[in-house]
């Protein structure tokens, strides 16, 4: 008897029992190679499925397009936690989770430097920003709080540099009209 469960689960479909292999897998999403496995069982059960005598997961005859349905659900990476791939016609190996980026906790530390040094929250923002915007456009990281970082911007960064610069005006017009009138 093997120790690891999505072993075990790899060995029932082996041997073609396909249900109790997926009840196993089931309860093991989380994992991504029980993630893959589930999966591998889709893209049989569409395809047909394996010759049930000597099969392998990595091999075997192809039965009614079952072995190319697995395949292919190798090749191309599923959508899981928010990835899509980019062109699903490029083939390219799925490796587990999608990492998150998240800028939550990074918009906290701006607004604490928007309070206490607004130059450097601004300064900091723009950085955190411009690698958001990185990042987003990478398909192999999925960003998380990016709209904070954008919402931070707006109202501690933009707002108070239109009112400073209005302020500055009306400062500069009031004083240019009170030195005319000597």
């Amino acid at each position: 008897m093997v120790n690891d469960p999505i072993e075990h689960a790899r060995q029932l479909i082996s041997a073609g029992q396909y249900d109790e292999a997926r009840r196993i897998l089931a309860s093991y999403k989380d994992d991504p190679r029980a993630y893959g496995m589930l999966q591998t069982l889709d893209a049989i059960q569409q395809g047909g499925g394996f010759k049930r005598k000597n099969d392998q997961i990595h091999g075997g005859e192809p039965y009614q397009g079952g072995y190319q349905a697995y395949q292919q659900a190798e090749q191309y990476p599923p959508t899981y936690g928010g990835y899509v791939s980019p062109d699903p016609q490029q083939p390219q190996m799925y490796s587990g989770f999608v990492p998150v980026k998240s800028y939550t906790g990074i918009a906290i530390g701006v607004l604490l430097l928007y309070i206490f040094f607004w130059i450097a929250g601004f300064i900091v923002n723009i950085i955190m920003l411009n690698d958001a915007s990185n990042n987003k456009h990478n398909p192999y990281i999925r960003v998380e709080g990016d709209g904070c970082l954008k919402s931070l911007f707006v109202v501690f960064g933009i707002l108070p540099l239109i009112f400073f610069c209005g302020v500055m005006a009306l400062v500069l017009t009031a004083s240019s009209s009170t030195m005319s009138g000597f």
